[in-house]
């Protein structure tokens, strides 16, 4: 059923250019003999004047019908390409490693959980705006290495205060990402680690 509605619309396409060419050379061609009348711009070839002015109007306006065709037959390509690829930070769950992906962090998250489990990111965008916390089962299993942060805050929390409103990535590695809006929560045990090791965040207070 698909193919035959991309033969109909191939066709009435085709209908539709085989009408335009019959039809603009004879305007283009009447509007270059008109022009080539009222001004002297061919008179040059008088007193044929007018005839070459009616061939150049008639070619013109047929080439600009031909461009004008070829744009809209490649911009409706482009659409039908564009609705064929997953949108821009599409991600798809059931993966583990993620490399040269945009990603909006919160699209990672199941409906209902909190919490981004064993992921890999690897020369990544990863965007937000998120409010961010690194947990891990272990030394050694999560790791953020050789990563850029841009328009990203840092809060230390102290005392153990819990954190309700966050994204957990647990037991993640990210490496080489570029990470934007982001909002990074950790305690003050990490503080010296983060600060050495997370270039570009901006660590702005201490909540007691």
């Amino acid at each position: 059923m698909v193919e035959k509605k991309d033969w109909l619309s191939r066709l009435e396409s085709r209908w539709s250019l085989a009408q335009q060419a019959g039809a603009i050379p004879i305007v283009g061609g009447m509007a270059g003999a008109i022009f080539a009348a009222l001004t002297d711009f061919m008179s040059a070839w008088a007193p044929y004047s007018w005839f070459f002015g009616a061939l150049l109007g008639a070619i013109g306006f047929q080439a600009w019908a031909l461009l004008r065709s070829w744009q809209g037959e490649r911009a409706a390509k482009r659409r039908r390409l564009e609705s064929l690829l997953p949108p821009i930070g599409y991600v798809n769950l059931a993966e583990k490693r993620f490399e040269r992906q945009r990603i909006y962090l919160p699209d990672m998250l199941i409906p209902g959980e909190s919490e981004i489990r064993d992921k890999e990111f690897v020369d990544c965008e990863l965007i937000g705006p998120v409010n961010v916390v690194f947990a891990t089962s272990g030394p050694g299993i999560a790791e953020v290495s050789n990563c850029k942060f841009s328009r990203c805050d840092g809060v230390v929390c102290m005392g153990g205060a819990p954190i309700k409103n966050a994204i957990v990535l647990f037991d993640c590695r990210i490496r080489g990402c570029d990470i934007s809006l982001w909002t990074l929560m950790f305690s003050e045990s990490d503080k010296e680690y983060v600060e050495k090791g997370f270039e570009g965040l901006n660590i702005i207070n201490r909540l007691n």
